[in-house]
């Protein structure tokens, strides 16, 4: 298990964005990076992406 700390930044007034931190098995961080790496995009944009769309389809009522 790798820890990930990913260290968010504002971009806009629109986007406020929070430290997070968690862990991760370490075939899913570097198939992460290698998935971000590719598209030219950063990780913290990746897992954004990754969880909105677990958490629409998940249901979640959320505003986001």
């Amino acid at each position: 298990m790798i820890k990930i700390d990913i260290s968010w930044q504002k971009y806009s007034m629109a986007a406020n964005m929070e430290k997070f931190a968690t862990q991760l098995e370490r075939d899913v961080l570097i198939a992460l990076k290698e998935y971000a790496s590719r598209e030219g995009k950063q990780v913290q944009s990746v897992v954004n992406m990754a969880l909105r769309e677990f958490l629409e389809s998940q249901g979640s009522k959320t505003r986001y």
